[in-house]
């Protein structure tokens, strides 16, 4: 067992008295298993004294923590210096609470003066700057092994999640406006660990001063001006960037927090383990951008939000701007510890992908950032062939994408998968190329590639003669297919939220060009638009994390008669926990001449639960504070029995015309009534009793998630932007009847 002094630092020493009414702990997040604690008590009396220590798994808040059951505790006699070891069973990573409490005879606390950055310490409950002098036993490797490399940095800069966890995001299901199904349950896996990165931009910032203008809709309205730079209608001299086409939020930048909190929320539930900040051109690393983003981010993991972790990807070559921006990033966050819980980690360090030939290791400096990092060179290049360069990564490769770090058996470290590419038969091209034959979002490289999917009893096969094809995601899934099947322990995914590209008198022998985003055919964004492709690409990216991961189990359906005026007789039903803080406040300046509001959250739910007897349904809802009274758009049940097309996947719902009125749909936005719910509102909880003799009779299970405040107008965007909904977007909770 190694015993590894997490929160010492070499801030002044002090101790205290651990006198009757007091104690003091720490909260802290282990990033490996350990069975251990050591803690030397200073002792003032002369004949010594007795100190408890006490092990709490940490829950939601410091209250509810100390009035859960300790994992272990111990009461220790003492004498001055006494070493107190407190052992235990083995305990797995996560958040945790140490207090030391009710001493007598002069047993004290060793603290540390200055604020540690990644533990919290609490004096009776309240939180205070400093730390506690204390050792963790990890168990790495068996219940006396060595410490590994991955801990050893962990402990270099304690991690500290802020963040429980525990919303069963991979168990909720989902249809798409594509009549696809978002499995819940997608099939057994071969045992393995496997982590999805996620391309992602953090500088729109940079570019608000400019009118944003969408190329979407300008090309729709004037096709004739695609490949005519001159041509007024791209407003030359009011803007530099041109957005492909609207983002759900509008026209936003990166220092908009509400937004950032969004996108957290969406890349957890979609199980997207770290982001790629895009540092490729000249020495930007965009500090107000990555440190807006870490803050929200930080929040959002104190709310229960497992947010990707971050990683930064800098220049395609070993230039001197690379060498620039590696100290900046390191002296500026790792060196100090900063966000210690988001970074992510490859082969037991922070990983960075950057060319590491700029650093010198005689330079002491680079030489700490050479022993710091793992580096992962990155690949610029789409048509790289095998056998790939070591030490490297790719981001972006036409099918069949090449494998990265090919190990003896054949096994590889990582692969990307392409929304689409500026790409074609001639090399690399701009999206709108004169020639044609861009690889964009219908594109597949097998000219007989489809994909075939079950909606609503029939077989739907997508292939290139599928009208609106793009709107389906061939090159998205033809890519996903072989990552699939190749099983790397990475995918790299090309991305999230570019947005922007720039456009050209001339490139790669094309006029008027636009390198990057063009339409919504050739764009390469999987964030939600307000255009054709809505969320489709969201889901569908879902979906195949799934294909890739596996899943978690679907929550149990308790078949018990609740009394709904009775929150006691919910006793027994599995609590399903729902994000907090998911409808931020928003008051924020976008792109030149666009502002946004929201202040659309109402009444946040924070857990679920649902029973089923032989008669009912039912359903409750926990929300963040008391429930206001009925009006409009007010806490709507949605539920489908995946019967019926009904709207956007959804065939009933409860509460749209009158508390207790439950409707059916006749198709989309249309509503007829269906009978009556029976509703209990209590403080900050919902129950609803719903006769099963109102469902279909042969529904043998249903879908639900609650929505306040919005979908007035039956927009299924609503879900995503407007008041508040549990499960997030379409994501529904699965009931077996």
């Amino acid at each position: 067992m190694d015993f590894i002094n997490t929160f010492e630092d070499k801030s002044e020493h002090y101790a205290a008295l651990v006198e009757k009414g007091y104690e003091f702990a720490v909260r802290f997040n282990a990033e490996g298993a350990f069975s251990a604690f050591r803690y030397i008590s200073p002792v003032m009396a002369e004949n010594g004294g007795r100190l408890t220590l006490s092990l709490f798994r940490f829950e939601n808040d410091y209250q509810t923590t100390r009035e859960s059951a300790p994992v272990a505790e111990r009461e220790f006699d003492l004498a001055d210096g006494t070493e107190m070891l407190l052992a235990f069973n083995s305990q797995h990573a996560g958040e945790y609470l140490l207090v030391a409490h009710d001493g007598t005879g002069g047993t004290g606390f060793c603290g540390l003066m200055d604020p540690f950055p990644n533990v919290q310490l609490y004096i009776n409950g309240v939180p205070c700057d400093g730390s506690m002098e204390a050792a963790v036993g990890f168990d790495a490797g068996g219940a006396f092994g060595g410490l590994s490399a991955e801990q050893e940095y962990a402990l270099r800069a304690p991690v500290f999640s802020d963040g429980d966890f525990t919303v069963p995001v991979r168990s909720w299901s989902a249809v798409d406006g594509l009549g696809r199904t978002v499995p819940a349950l997608s099939g057994s896996r071969p045992e393995k660990k496997r982590a999805v990165g996620m391309f992602f931009w953090d500088w729109h910032y940079h570019f608000e001063y400019g009118v944003p203008v969408n190329v979407h809709e300008v090309n729709k309205a004037h096709p004739e001006a695609k490949n005519d730079f001159s041509s007024p209608v791209w407003r030359a001299g009011e803007t530099t960037y041109y957005h492909w086409n609207e983002p759900i939020w509008g026209f936003y930048t990166s220092s908009d927090r509400y937004v950032l909190r969004k996108q957290a929320q969406m890349l957890a539930e979609a199980d997207v383990d770290f982001i790629v900040f895009d540092n490729t051109n000249g020495t930007y690393t965009w500090k107000l951008g990555y440190e807006t983003l870490l803050e929200t981010f930080a929040e959002a993991r104190r709310d229960g939000v497992k947010t990707p972790r971050i990683v930064f990807m800098l220049n395609f070559a070993p230039f001197r701007s690379s060498w620039v921006m590696l100290r900046q990033i390191y002296t500026d966050i790792y060196r100090k510890g900063r966000y210690a819980d988001l970074w992510y980690y490859h082969d037991g360090k922070p990983l960075i992908i950057a060319h590491k030939d700029c650093l010198d290791p005689a330079r002491p400096l680079d030489r700490e950032i050479l022993d710091f990092f793992t580096f992962r060179r990155n690949d610029p290049i789409y048509f790289t062939k095998e056998p790939t360069p070591p030490e490297t990564w790719g981001w972006l490769s036409v099918n069949p994408q090449a494998r990265y770090c090919v190990r003896d058996d054949g096994s590889c470290e990582q692969m990307t998968v392409g929304v689409a590419h500026n790409a074609s038969e001639r090399g690399l091209v701009p999206m709108n190329d004169i020639h044609g034959g861009v690889f964009g979002r219908s594109h597949t490289t097998d000219s007989g590639y489809k994909y075939v999917y079950r909606s609503l009893g029939r077989t739907v096969t997508v292939n290139a003669a599928t009208e609106n094809s793009h709107l389906y995601g061939l090159n998205f899934n033809e890519q996903f297919d072989r990552a699939i099947e190749v099983d790397p322990d990475v995918v790299f995914i090309t991305g999230w939220n570019e947005w922007v590209a720039g456009r050209h008198p001339e490139w790669q022998g094309s006029p008027n060009a636009f390198p990057d985003e063009f339409n919504d055919e050739f764009s390469r964004d999987l964030e939600p638009s307000k255009g054709d492709l809505k969320d489709h690409y969201y889901m569908q990216l879902v979906a195949n994390i799934r294909r890739y991961k596996g899943t978690g189990e679907t929550p149990r359906t308790v078949r018990k008669t609740v009394d709904i005026s009775d929150l006691s007789s919910w006793e027994g039903v599995p609590a399903i926990p729902h994000f907090r803080g998911t409808a931020p406040k928003r008051d924020n300046d976008g792109w030149k001449g666009t502002h946004y509001t929201d202040n659309s959250s109402r009444n946040e739910v924070v857990e679920t639960r649902h029973a089923v007897d032989g008669e009912n349904v039912y359903f409750y809802a926990r929300c963040a504070g008391k429930i206001t009274a009925p009006g409009a758009n007010w806490m709507r049940l949605l539920i489908s029995t995946d019967k019926a097309a009904g709207w956007e996947g959804f065939d009933f719902i409860l509460n749209r015309e009158g508390v207790c009125m439950l409707e059916r749909s006749a198709g989309g936005w249309n509503w007829v009534p269906a009978g009556q719910a029976e509703i209990c509102v209590q403080g900050d909880v919902i129950t609803v009793k719903l006769p099963k003799a109102l469902l279909p009779e042969n529904a043998d299970h249903i879908r639900y998630k609650w929505a306040d405040n919005n979908l007035s107008e039956g927009d299924v965007l609503d879900l995503y932007t407007t008041g508040c909904t549990a499960p997030g977007g379409r994501f529904t909770i699965t009931v077996k009847m």
